[in-house]
């Protein structure tokens, strides 16, 4: 008896776990069902940020908020946000939260190239509008995660002192002037005990050409930073200049920190 028994409970068990599962599948879906309009609507704007589709992004907010800027105004402001972060990829890192008055809250997480991995909050907050959808209300301090009402992104940047440049024996063909680096930007002018002659092949440093604007401003480098603009201080200008540092802020308040990271002396090949 008790083996027929034991029999009948084992047949049993798949059922019973098959049965657990179904109930757990169906409770999520009923929470979800039953989730706030404003939840879905939150997450598909902040996907559609983290994909950087902007104009998707700019379907989803109220009108009222887009008398405030024009669709290209708006995909502006968010590059422009995105660069001053040092931005790479972002993505949705947990479950989006309510609270009142259409508050909806969407946890991310962005990679940045000078701030390492940055865990912020989008605070969004939806309104049901006239025809009956649901919209967010949109204000600048929506250009990224992690900023207050009223907020706006913004980054102070330090470079360190641009590495020596060395011939394969070692002696110097180009080095920064004696002190300390500049604060907010790299040395304008370099020291060589060749002089003049050096110029034809060490080269020079300037002001950022246009043509290397984008790609040194997305590496976090300053727009008034100088770089390497001929011969070899060109050639192993990423070497010689080493990584940005600075502070990323929201209005007055630090989102972020990072210390500039020197660079090596960078011998001749």
């Amino acid at each position: 008896m008790t083996e027929s028994r034991n029999q009948r409970l084992r047949r049993a068990r798949p059922v019973l776990v098959l049965a657990a599962v179904a109930f757990a599948a169906g409770a999520v879906l009923g929470a979800r069902h039953t989730a706030p309009r404003g939840y879905a609507l939150a997450d598909q704007f902040v996907t559609a940020w983290t994909r950087r589709e902007y104009a998707a992004m700019y379907s989803d907010i109220a009108a009222s908020s887009q008398h405030a800027a024009s669709v290209e105004e708006f995909a502006r402001d968010y590059r422009e946000a995105l660069v001053t972060a040092t931005a790479i990829h972002a993505r949705i890192a947990g479950a989006t939260r309510g609270g009142a008055d259409g508050a909806v809250t969407v946890p991310v997480r962005v990679h940045t190239r000078l701030f390492g991995v940055l865990a912020l909050d989008f605070a969004l907050r939806t309104v049901e509008t006239p025809g009956g959808g649901t919209r967010i209300v949109w204000s600048r301090s929506l250009e990224f995660p992690g900023l207050r009402p009223g907020e706006l992104l913004s980054r102070r940047t330090s470079l360190p002192q641009r590495a020596s440049l060395l011939a394969r024996d070692g002696s110097v063909l180009a080095e920064s002037p004696p002190g300390p680096a500049p604060a907010l930007s790299s040395e304008a002018t370099r020291n060589s005990p060749l002089g003049d002659v050096a110029n034809a092949v060490v080269g020079a440093i300037g002001p950022i050409p246009a043509a290397r604007r984008q790609q040194l401003e997305e590496q976090g480098v300053p727009p008034e930073a100088s770089v390497g603009v001929s011969g070899l201080e060109l050639a192993l200008d990423d070497r010689l200049r080493g990584t940005p540092g600075g502070e990323l802020l929201a209005g007055a308040r630090l989102l972020a920190y990072a210390a500039p990271s020197p660079p090596r002396c960078s011998r001749r090949p």
